[in-house]
């Protein structure tokens, strides 16, 4: 018998363990906005409070609960009352019209560990919230004495300063209040609130970053000097002086330093492991040991979190969006495996990683480096290792990397061959080794091209049939500007530059990095010395352009001109080129017998072949390419995707227009001949609004788009690799050559000597690299 009531005793506890068990290594929805910011988070008892910004669905600012084992966020209460220092009493009556609580407006939010409590910036309430089963209800406490510590002062304005973090130490409100300084802008001063008889005072202690609960009635600060706070030696910031707050005397001792990321910024007293925690790099960090030692208890799924609150050990995490992160922390954290990620940043990606292997952290590594030898020094040495790289093929030593064996096999993965073998065969190409295994994933392509503005060419009496569409064409017509239009139309120009002196050297530019894309694309070599760069440079010295202006010109109050060309159109990857009805795409090739070529910069992924984890990097880069897929990016890489991709906003926004223009028809019943006209009016701009939308944004890519990038652009297509002038300048060699092409256009130096020595150190940098 005993054994039997030992039995359900044992069921009984582990029943009502479940929502702690539900709250550990959770994601969890706060409500169904598609645009959320939760701007203060706290922890009330049992359950999580957010005052959550959610403005794409109506709903306005809100506050939410949560607690253990629930799958979504609760709303308490939408459309709260914002208000602001310097807002009219007729402000106030709109509020109060469109039925919002003024009096109960939530500027801060905050708790004393037993009550959610609230502020009001404009009148000083402070004030307690109830949740019940019909809402919320108020309870009014006391109103702030004097508000003038929370107001700034400039010049000629003043404007309330938004407290940022709060906590409540011995019936004391201490507030963070923003103290932007000419030399920092990132320190706070603390404002104390008596909550008795609500006296306001200002600490005396300066100069404060982070304010946190403490043990023992205390709170925890984090301050650093507002001058001489970075050490240029080192190129970092210096540590942070961690001390400890005296609400009662108003003093701070210092307790020591604590050196962590200054971006990622934000953390929070755990009491179950009488610890600060804060997250740096999707690692949860505590400082254990009376504040001693700096121990990671536990990982996120993304890199940071904004807002955050615990509930004994286990962390509750918003990140500016509609997630919550639950994570469960513990002293004892040492997880069995770890991925180490290089230049790879996609949250979604992670995210799905997170979901099927939710014990399995995912890091970003911290370091940047500049060259291929402290890459492959990474990729081999260290506990963390780098187990996933993402690169750009043509401003990084990628191709140099794939040929040397420094990016594994990816065919052990039948999901990424068979995604790799679905893309664009230019895409294909550009990650396979030298036996055709695939040892990368494309992730994204991209190109600039040129441009025509369809209104300075109209307006100046052009057709696209007198636009150039090679350079030899390019430079004649800019003679022929310099001829015909300069003087005629001083409001425009022919493409941006700064002016006539630089015109030359402008077009030698662009020249030069399209005569090497070339190169890549049809010989996979680059010299000088041909009949068609001799011939391109000629048409460059031929141009006359001594009339043409500069873009801008500094006279008077400033002279802007819109150029008739330009570089800088999206071309691969833009799916409205032959839509846009401003600019217009021009194909530019080299000259009339060479054919037009879009050189695309690709970032692509790949593991390293010494990764520890090798089998869970597979798997972390076959979730990359299901989120690449799912995304406008799929188009741009994978041939297979044939049906346009609708607008998944359109629904949603004709109903809305549809219903504002019933609204107005119905207004304009009712209103006087005086309003008619207005009413009118506005009805006819809401109905041709709505046509135009139809037309245009029934589609993010279009059935016409899609089938124009296919047929006209995917055929161009050409995957652009590092040249020395995309490289780094601190490699001698990039840097002659950069200096070379700087004393050609200087005219230190002739054409034919520019050839000569470029040619023969491009085959010093062939050889050296073989």
């Amino acid at each position: 018998m005993k054994r039997l009531l030992c039995a359900l005793l044992c069921a009984v506890l582990a029943v009502s363990m479940l929502p702690a068990a539900l709250a550990e290594n959770a994601m969890v929805q706060v409500g169904d906005s598609d645009s959320i910011y939760v701007r203060e988070m706290l922890t009330v008892g049992d359950t999580v409070y957010m005052l959550v910004n959610e403005y794409s669905d109506g709903d306005g600012m809100c506050l939410y609960s949560w607690k253990p084992g629930q799958e979504q966020a609760l709303q308490l209460v939408k459309n709260l009352a914002e208000v602001y220092d310097g807002m009219s009493e007729e402000d106030l009556n709109m509020l109060r019209e469109n039925g919002q609580d003024v009096e109960h407006a939530i500027t801060l939010l905050f708790t004393d560990g037993t009550s959610l409590m609230a502020m009001n910036c404009i009148s000083g309430l402070i004030f307690r919230i109830v949740p019940g089963e019909a809402g919320v209800t108020y309870e009014d406490m006391v109103t702030v004495a004097n508000l003038k510590a929370f107001i700034r002062e400039e010049e000629d304005y003043s404007y309330f300063a938004t407290p940022e973090q709060s906590l409540v130490v011995n019936g004391t409100l201490l507030c963070m209040v923003p103290d932007y300084t000419p030399d920092y802008d990132n320190f706070y001063r603390l404002v104390r609130v008596d909550l008795k008889d609500g006296a306001t005072a200002e600490s005396a202690v300066k100069e404060i970053r982070e304010i946190i609960p403490y043990k023992d009635g205390k709170a925890l600060l984090l301050q650093r000097q507002t001058k001489d706070y970075y050490d240029n030696d080192k190129n970092s910031f210096l540590p942070f002086t961690l001390a400890v707050y005296d609400a009662d005397a108003d003093t701070a001792q210092s307790v020591g330093t604590l050196d962590v990321n200054e971006y990622q910024l934000r953390w929070t007293w755990c009491d179950a492991l009488q610890a600060p925690v804060w997250v740096d790099g999707g690692r949860i960090m505590a400082l254990v040991d009376d504040l001693k030692t700096t121990k990671q208890v536990g990982f996120l799924p993304v890199n940071s979190a904004n807002r955050m609150a615990v509930m004994g050990t286990t962390l509750v995490c918003a990140d500016y969006d509609k997630t919550l992160y639950v994570r469960d922390m513990s002293l004892d954290f040492n997880p069995e495996a770890s991925l180490n990620l290089y230049g790879l940043y996609s949250t979604d990606a992670r995210l799905l990683f997170n979901s099927r292997y939710p014990n399995v952290p995912v890091y970003d590594a911290e370091e940047y480096y500049s060259g291929l030898e402290a890459i492959a020094q990474a990729m081999v040495t260290g506990s963390d290792s780098l187990d996933i790289l993402c690169m750009s093929i043509s401003y990084s030593q990628f191709t140099t990397m794939l040929r040397k064996g420094y990016c594994a096999d990816l065919s052990a993965s039948s999901a990424i061959t068979d995604a790799v073998g679905r893309m664009y065969p230019v895409f294909q190409e550009a990650v396979k080794n030298k036996n055709g295994a695939i040892c990368a994933v494309p992730i994204s392509a991209w190109s600039s091209g040129w441009y025509v503005n369809r209104y300075v060419m109209e307006d100046v009496g052009l057709t696209m049939e007198d636009m150039p569409t090679n350079y030899i064409e390019l430079c004649q017509f800019v003679t022929r500007w310099n001829e015909e239009f300069a003087d005629e139309y001083d409001m425009y120009t022919v493409f941006s530059t700064s002016g006539a002196d630089y015109m030359k050297n402008n077009l030698f530019d662009y020249i030069l990095r399209d005569y090497i894309n070339y190169c890549q694309a049809t010989t996979g070599s680059v010299r000088f010395n041909t009949d068609l760069f001799r011939s391109l440079v000629a048409a460059v010295e031929s141009v006359e352009c001594r009339d043409i202006r500069p873009t801008y010109e500094e006279s008077g109050d400033g002279i802007w001109r819109d150029s008739l060309l330009d570089y800088g159109f999206s071309v691969v990857g833009n799916f409205r080129a032959n839509e846009d009805e401003y600019s217009t795409m021009l194909p530019m090739a080299l000259t009339a017998d060479t054919e037009v070529i879009n050189t695309a910069d690709v970032d692509v992924v790949f593991v390293n072949p010494r990764s520890k984890q090798f089998d869970l990097a597979l798997r972390y880069v076959e979730c990359v390419l299901e989120t690449v897929e799912k995304e406008s990016t799929g188009y741009v890489l994978f041939a297979d995707k044939t049906e346009p991709r609708m607008n998944e906003y359109y629904e949603t926004a004709v109903k809305q227009m549809e219903r504002d223009i019933a609204e107005l028809e119905e207004a304009m019943k009712n209103a006087d001949e005086s309003e008619r006209r207005e009413y009118e009016e506005g009805l006819e701009a809401q109905r041709e609004w709505l046509e135009e939308y139809k037309a245009k944004y029934r589609y993010d890519i279009s059935p016409e788009g899609l089938a124009y990038y296919q047929t006209e652009i995917v055929p161009t297509i050409a995957v652009g690799k590092q040249t020395f002038l995309n490289a780094s300048s601190r490699e001698s060699a990039n840097a002659e050559l950069q200096t070379l092409i700087k004393r050609y256009k200087e005219g230190q130096i002739k054409i034919d000597q520019f050839i000569k020595e470029a040619d023969n150190k491009l085959t010093m940098m062939e050889m050296e690299d073989q």
